[in-house]
């Protein structure tokens, strides 16, 4: 056999290499890198699409699948397109394993939704370094080894309104979403978890992925999944070691029987039989991944059961108006679950207008008496403080002088244990200073603001003998830090607690019955436009810790606006007045769940060249279906020594929207770079 071609001369193919050419054939490949495109590659074997391989990249070996056969649709992955194909690289190994057809399609429908490079997120999906995963391969008996069969003769009880729910829920085999509204302690951890004990006893699909927003949640769902299937489910976050998220990866690309209770990135497992999918706390905002590439968990989630065609199911005493929305153009059915469990009561709730309390005093003389009696009959209360630290700002009484990060556009907030100024954005560090730097004047510094530290001041002083425990990032650095202190709660070895959001969702304390809410409309309004829902949602959450056993609960908001409607709603326990006059609100100004966010954030060491990119970009705008607005400096308008600049575009739900901004969305110049966040939830 001979080649003619330019450069090549007369070239005779004999043996070995004309057998390599014959028996070869070109595969399209896409690598787990950054590429948002396929490369082509020669195959020495029969290959099929979706099946994993080892490939050079840049003469490094890289992962990747195999997205197409054939030569078209991709570059060469050692030349230009439409190069002979015997100066293509050929694949270095094949694995037997396989992504199906369903895992391949949600990768490209959530790369599209998105505006993410399908490499980027096949990385997501395909967590391993080569090596790793070279060694799992010659371990895969250990590594696979399937998950303890589960033990479904033991019915999980329930009431009359969970059944009927259960009953509704079991009966949706096929993709539909349906919300689980239920009040809080109202055992909605108990209506899904039936569903699902039901959902694999019938069907032939026996995986199921159950998505909690917090890690700290994790402990109490494994607990309450052994409890009623009689061994442990597997847990997929980011202490998960190597070797466990080894197991979990084959298993469930393998097909085998498994239940994951994981985070957000659990969403990414190559699942190939699953039969249900649960989002538990549907409306948290921890399910909205804001950094290395920007998703929404939980509407991804719903994506990917409707490719796999399976029922999914959202939990929340809570919901979020985008779910509220699709209840009521009934996108989404619904199951109401309107009493707590048992004897258990809704809390008593008590609006506290702190405009009469003297002296400013952080604990208003209500609170102080019900921690007062709480304490005499030996139940635990918990304190709510939305702010870590000491206090969020320190300024100079001679000369107003406020100490701000030199990196960030913030106030440095004080930790007086620590006896520093810290900064919560990027970790800056300094000593509590003696004098100003402006005027020079000593001991003239002033905190102002409440954070949780102060309030823990204030109440050993209050109640020296009382058992306080602090909980937040700041105070549980380990996991075996939260779990004892959630020990030391459930033995009754603390009396009053302490906490920030880490607190405010799916816990349930038996002997808890008082709640204090500090500042409870501090995140009200403001630049965000989501601040009064997570408001709302936060401070119902919180009060939700009241009362669920047999003992009634009271909770104490603590505010400067007590004829607030966000208030009054809570008080009244009547959202619906509340979530209707947001939705209006919402849909007067053609703001989510009625038209689509795109937010541009653009970022860069100096101030003019990001302002000068983003004029060029909203110059250059190319939809005229579509309204741009800005651009204009982010309210958090510098961060880690860079300046931000933001550009939200609004526009008509769907793709067509991502599609159209696509190849305009990008930076030209190197030193400034852009984030694309479609759906922001974060406003900063």
């Amino acid at each position: 056999m001979c080649i003619v071609g330019k450069g090549l001369g007369r070239v005779t193919l004999r043996g070995p290499f004309l057998f390599f050419i014959l028996f070869c054939v070109i595969v399209q490949v896409l690598p787990s890198t950054l590429l948002d495109k396929t490369l082509s590659y020669m195959a020495q074997e029969e290959l099929h699409v979706g099946q994993i391989v080892l490939v050079a990249l840049r003469n490094r070996p890289c992962l990747g699948i195999v997205w197409a056969l054939g030569s078209e649709g991709g570059k060469a992955g050692g030349g230009a397109a439409g190069a002979p194909s015997f100066k293509l690289k050929p694949i270095l190994q094949s694995f037997p394993f396989y992504f199906s057809t369903q895992n391949l399609q949600f990768l490209e429908h959530f790369a599209q939704y998105n505006l993410f490079s399908k490499g980027f997120l096949l990385k997501m999906m395909l967590p391993f370094s080569v090596e790793s995963f070279q060694k799992m391969i010659q371990e895969k008996e250990a590594a696979a080894a399937p998950q303890e069969a589960f033990d479904f003769s033991a019915p999980i009880a329930l009431n009359t309104s969970q059944a009927q729910a259960a009953r509704q829920l079991v009966a949706q085999n096929h993709f539909g979403v349906t919300l689980i509204d239920g009040v809080t302690g109202s055992g909605k951890t108990e209506v899904y978890l039936s569903v699902l004990s039901e959902t694999l006893q019938k069907s032939s699909r026996k995986q199921a992925l159950l998505l909690l927003p917090e890690i700290a949640l994790t402990k109490a769902s494994l607990l309450r999944f052994q409890k009623y299937f009689q061994t442990k489910p597997w847990i997929w976050h980011s202490n998960t070691t190597p070797a466990q998220k080894q197991k979990i990866w084959l298993a469930a690309l393998s097909g085998a029987p498994c239940v994951v209770i994981g985070a957000r990135s659990a969403l990414f497992l190559p699942f190939s039989h699953l039969a249900m999918i649960i989002v538990d706390e549907e409306h948290d905002p921890s399910y909205k991944q804001n950094e290395q590439g920007t998703y929404q968990a939980r509407d991804m989630a719903i994506l990917r059961g409707k490719i796999e065609d399976v029922p999914v199911i959202l939990a929340s005493a809570t919901p979020s108006l985008e779910t509220v929305q699709n209840v009521k153009t009934h996108k989404y059915d619904c199951v109401l679950l309107p009493t707590r469990f048992s004897e258990a009561q809704l809390p008593h709730l008590h609006v506290v207008d702190m405009r009469l309390e003297q002296d400013f005093a952080l604990l208003s003389q209500p609170l102080a008496q019900a921690l007062s009696r709480a304490l005499q009959r030996q139940e635990q209360a918990l304190l709510f403080v939305n702010q870590r630290g000491y206090a969020p700002v320190s300024l100079c009484r001679k000369c107003g002088f406020k100490w701000q990060c030199p990196s960030c556009a913030v106030y440095l907030i004080e930790h007086k244990a620590a006896g520093h100024l810290l900064c919560h954005h990027c970790g800056y560090v300094q000593p509590l200073p003696f004098r100003c730097p402006q005027c020079e004047s000593e001991k003239s510094r002033l905190v102002l603001g409440v954070g949780m530290e102060r309030v823990l001041e204030t109440v050993q002083k209050t109640f020296p003998k009382a058992r306080c425990l602090c909980l937040s990032s700041d105070t549980l650095s380990s996991k075996k830090r939260w779990d004892q202190a959630m020990e030391d709660i459930h033995n009754n070895n603390v009396d009053i607690l302490l906490g920030t959001q880490i607190l405010a969702k799916g816990h349930h304390f038996p002997n808890l019955t008082t709640v204090g809410i500090i500042e409870a409309d501090r995140n009200a309004s403001g630049c965000d436009l989501r601040a009064n829902e997570r408001t709302f949602q936060l401070l119902q959450q919180v009060a939700g810790r009241a009362g669920r056993e047999q003992k009634p609960g009271h909770v104490f908001l603590q505010t400067f606006a007590p004829e607030s409607p966000l208030l009054q709603a809570l008080c009244q326990n009547d959202r619906d007045p509340f979530y209707d006059y947001e939705l209006a609100d919402r849909q007067q100004h053609a703001m989510p769940p009625f038209k689509m966010l795109i937010a541009l954030i653009l970022s860069g060491r100096k101030e003019t060249d990001v302002q000068r990119e983003a004029r060029r970009l909203a110059q250059t705008f190319p939809l005229a279906t579509a309204t741009l607005l800005g651009p204009a400096p982010a309210p958090l308008s510098k961060l880690r020594d860079t300046y931000r600049y933001r550009l939200l575009i609004k526009g008509d739900k769907g793709t067509a929207l991502q599609n159209g901004i696509k190849a305009w969305a990008k930076s030209e110049n190197p030193a400034v770079s852009l984030v694309v966040d479609v759906d922001p939830y974060d406003f900063l």
